[in-house]
């Protein structure tokens, strides 16, 4: 009995030394687990870095290679070099020590020491001709301003002409052609109506038909003024146009308005004016405002034409001294 209680009883501990070593061998199997999974490759990312520090430090420090020297060129190949830029400096200066030398052309030779040079030849200038010369090229370039100076003007008066022409104002123009102009007859009737301008030939040809009806009815009135169906008449006729001709051609009244109103059709407004001189003094006073208006046109129209052809005048002359400068001496040009 004693030896099965004791034997019992010294059963017991081993039981629970080997629950105690199992768990004791699963906790340090657990613990070499985490240390593989976990702990190794952090050990493995800490080295790494380490040496990677360590090779980066090694780059900086480290004395760079001193690079072999240069070889140097030998001494006698400097000496040639020189040498040969010496001979072509030399020869370079003695080209350019002779007046007149061309690069290239063989050179006259030197004279011995104590040898007398040749004289060289000398030229003597004529001075009559230098003075000629300098004399024609002093009008040539005197009528060339002179010729520059017309054709601007000429072209200057032509567009004047162009645009008084019309019923626009030509201040500008006038005063592009003025400085060239020295008569003041000539361009002062046009700055007095530059600025607003004159009607045109055809404004004046529209406008006619209504002044000439005022004319008829004034001349008809003077001839028969106490009779009461002329007067009628009259009346009737001031809503009629003139368009009958007289028998006689341009003579009488309604003839020389009828004239004036063909030529004002064909453009020639000098000649209106001239068939209506024939009008009696009621018929003129009746026509008065649209002859103020045809006789400045007419005026206009006069003095541009003078000055375009004045200036296109000096332009030949212009001309034709310049073609005489230019012309050899001896030749008429």
């Amino acid at each position: 009995m004693t030896d099965g209680l004791n034997t019992a009883t010294d059963y017991e501990p081993q039981g629970a030394n080997t629950a105690e070593d199992t768990a004791t061998r699963r906790e340090l199997e657990r613990s070499m687990r985490r240390f593989l999974f976990i702990g190794m490759p952090a050990i493995a990312i800490v080295a790494i870095g380490l040496a990677l520090l360590a090779w980066n430090l090694v780059q900086h420090f480290r004395a760079p290679a001193a690079e072999p020297p240069a070889a140097s060129a030998p001494v006698t190949d400097k000496d040639a070099q020189i040498a040969q830029l010496q001979n072509q400096i030399q020869r370079l200066q003695g080209q350019l020590a002779i007046p007149g030398q061309v690069p290239g052309q063989a050179q006259a030779p030197v004279a011995a020491p104590g040898a007398v040079a040749p004289a060289a030849p000398v030229y003597s200038a004529d001075a009559a001709a230098i003075a000629q010369l300098s004399a024609r090229l002093d009008r040539l370039e005197t009528n060339q301003r002179a010729l520059a100076r017309a054709a601007a003007t000429a072209y200057a008066a032509t567009v004047l002409e162009e645009k008084a022409h019309t019923s626009e104002p030509f201040l500008a123009e006038l005063a592009a052609v003025e400085p060239a102009f020295d008569d003041p007859a000539l361009t002062a009737p046009l700055r007095a109506v530059a600025d607003h301008g004159v009607p045109s030939e055809v404004q004046l040809a529209l406008d006619f038909p209504q002044a000439a009806m005022k004319a008829n009815i004034a001349s008809k009135a003077d001839t028969d003024k106490d009779s009461l169906f002329n007067r009628a008449r009259h009346a009737l006729g001031s809503f009629i146009s003139v368009r009958r001709i007289d028998k006689q051609g341009c003579k009488g009244i309604q003839g020389a308005l009828e004239c004036a109103e063909v030529q004002l059709k064909n453009g020639n407004l000098d000649a209106a004016l001239t068939d209506l001189d024939a009008l009696t003094p009621s018929a003129k006073t009746a026509l008065r405002p649209w002859l103020e208006k045809a006789q400045a046109r007419a005026r206009v129209d006069a003095l541009t034409r003078r000055l375009t052809q004045v200036a296109l005048q000096r332009l030949v002359q212009a001309n034709d001294g310049t073609q005489a400068t230019a012309a050899p001496a001896g030749v008429q040009p």
